[in-house]
């Protein structure tokens, strides 16, 4: 049965621009289903099977900039990959498949909202990018293997106010550090039969220590809010830029 979305949300659909190319032997549509918040997820010193392991919170992202970046970011790497592959990006704005997108997979196809899957199909598009969260326990990098506690998703940060740290080469001690994350999956879908024809995930997590050099003890207060906000964007189109290549075959 199609899934239905809501006549809002289909009018807010927005196309956000296609290259124009009809040479290419494949035209993709372009869906980024992980841009909706920026989460901020802190470990918690607690036990008990029943409890999550970690604190949470989030700043939504209700213009969708996130995802906006992500698009983008696909569309460049599909243009390295393929030079002069179409690619159509389609902007969602926040809804319910942010958080549940596994409802869009049955078994080794994908099946779309019927409005979505409808305006795809007006157009001459042969597959689909998209690009939704993933969870997994966290890992963070450390000199001997990994921390982390619990389980992250999307896009965020990982702050951590007790864990002890050291620098090899010069000693200085840290206590405390800021990590920001990107937990993504892309699924290349061919759009005629809605068959999944290629997947790989990314779980990447970077260690950012506080040091005696720090003008705060709070990780979080490593750097302003911009400056969080530009590091998270670099590292999600880096994770993308290595992504799509491997679906598309060409990594």
């Amino acid at each position: 049965m199609a899934m239905k979305m809501p006549r809002r949300l289909l009018l807010a659909l927005m196309l956000l621009g296609a290259a124009s190319s009809v040479a290419a032997q494949r035209s993709f549509a372009v869906i980024s289903l992980v841009g909706d918040r920026i989460e901020v997820v802190v470990p918690r010193q607690s036990t008990g099977s029943g409890l999550d392991r970690n604190l949470r919170d989030t700043l939504k992202d209700g213009a969708g900039s996130f995802d906006r970046i992500a698009l983008g970011a696909v569309a460049n790497a599909v243009e390295k990959a393929l030079p002069g592959a179409a690619t159509t990006l389609l902007a969602l704005p926040p809804n319910d498949l942010h958080d549940d997108a596994e409802r869009l997979f049955d078994g080794n196809r994908v099946q779309l909202p019927a409005s979505v899957a409808a305006a795809l199909a007006k157009m001459p598009l042969t597959h689909l990018l998209l690009l939704t969260k993933q969870r997994g326990d966290a890992r963070v990098p450390i000199t001997e293997g990994h921390t982390g506690m619990g389980k992250v998703q999307g896009v965020g940060f990982y702050v951590d106010r007790w864990f002890a740290t050291s620098n090899a080469a010069t000693g200085e001690g840290a206590t405390g550090f800021l990590a920001p994350f990107v937990y993504i999956r892309l699924t290349l879908v061919e759009l005629a039969s809605g068959r999944v024809q290629g997947q790989r995930a990314v779980m990447t997590m970077q260690l950012l220590p506080v040091t005696t050099r720090a003008k705060s003890s709070d990780p979080w207060d490593l750097m302003p809010a911009a400056e969080k906000a530009s590091l998270l964007k670099g590292l999600l189109e880096d994770e993308i830029a290595r992504l799509v290549p491997t679906v598309l075959g060409r990594g």
